[in-house]
């Protein structure tokens, strides 16, 4: 009983600080974000993945920053993770929406390729 006791003595006061240091950085990001330090609040919200943490609000935000970043495949990646969580599940559907669009958007408005342009001035050039 009395190792029981100190075991969970250990575990908490070893495992407790490491939970709010991982908080207190997630918090620090969230700020970064709302900031529009999108770089900033990436780089720590990835060094905390890189710890082996995992929630839905982490994906989330990561989401989010890369599509302020106009990165919308990283984003995707991001917000499909965020979607397998109860409680970003709704939020992360949204902001699918809204990368899905960008995606259309962006897609319709590519520039000409090269041979295009090259028969395009054929055409003109001997018509």
């Amino acid at each position: 009983m009395k190792k029981t006791l100190i075991s969970l003595f250990l575990v908490f006061f070893l495992f407790v600080p490491i939970l709010f240091a991982q908080q207190a950085k997630f918090d620090e990001a969230t700020h970064l974000l709302e900031e529009q330090e999108f770089n900033q609040a990436i780089t720590i919200y990835s060094s905390i993945a890189d710890e082996g943490h995992s929630s839905g609000a982490l994906w989330l935000n990561l989401g989010i920053a890369y599509a302020q970043l106009d990165s919308l495949g990283k984003s995707k990646f991001y917000l499909l993770r965020a979607e397998r969580f109860p409680e970003t599940k709704h939020l992360a559907e949204e902001a699918l929406i809204y990368v899905d669009e960008r995606f259309n958007r962006r897609s319709a408005v590519l520039p000409p390729l090269p041979w295009d342009r090259f028969t395009d001035y054929l055409i003109i050039s001997v018509g």
